[in-house]
């Protein structure tokens, strides 16, 4: 899976679904809002359900690695992102 981040915009992209989610971030506190995205004839996959509730929960933004790296976590779980 991969990410696409913009201003106020969080995507996760899979082989064949596209999850999606606006975000208002705080300093390191963080809300994810759903948003449209693309999903396939498939069941989700046990990675994708584990990115989907980790992102709907989360509240906490960490960035490192002079922003190259983030940490997203909440009562889902955590997630740890690094940028190409």
């Amino acid at each position: 899976m991969t990410a696409e981040v913009t201003k106020n915009h969080f995507t996760i992209l899979s082989e064949c679904r596209k999850m999606s989610w606006t975000f208002k971030q705080d300093r390191n506190f963080v809300q994810f809002t759903p948003a449209a995205g693309v999903e396939c004839a498939r069941v989700r996959s046990p990675a994708e359900n584990l990115a989907n509730a980790t992102v709907k929960l989360a509240n906490t933004a960490v960035f490192s690695d002079e922003g190259r790296t983030v940490q997203i976590s909440g009562s889902g779980g955590t997630i740890s992102m690094t940028r190409r």
